[in-house]
């Protein structure tokens, strides 16, 4: 499932279409959703579905200009979980880059 996940997110997500930036997003949410029937708690593959579902849906809020508040603060949330989830993982400094750069694209988070 990894090579799967490292296949679909080869490019930048910059350069990627807004279709398959979408599609990432659900494709992503349905796999953690599998795989929480599957091995329930805490894994490092959830954590790697979550940082690229967080990672696309940004993507797409940063493309749109459409992200209010919630939708930022949500996804500093989840950015900010993934990073526990990833802690001891080779991909926590991908996943602290995001939470960094959404903490800086959300004014709340800022202040605090």
């Amino acid at each position: 499932m990894h090579c799967f996940l490292e296949a679909l997110f080869a490019a930048p997500l910059s350069e990627a279409p807004k279709d398959l930036l979408q599609e990432a997003v659900n494709v992503a949410r349905h796999l953690t959703a599998v795989l929480q029937l599957l091995e329930p708690g805490v894994s490092r593959m959830t954590g790697l579905l979550l940082y690229y579902e967080t990672a696309a849906a940004t993507e797409l809020l940063l493309r749109e200009g459409t992200g209010d508040e919630e939708a930022r603060q949500t996804l500093l949330n989840q950015a900010t979980h993934v990073e526990s989830l990833l802690q001891y993982d080779r991909f926590l400094p991908r996943a602290a880059l995001l939470s960094a750069a959404l903490r800086e694209w959300c004014p709340a988070a800022r202040t605090q």
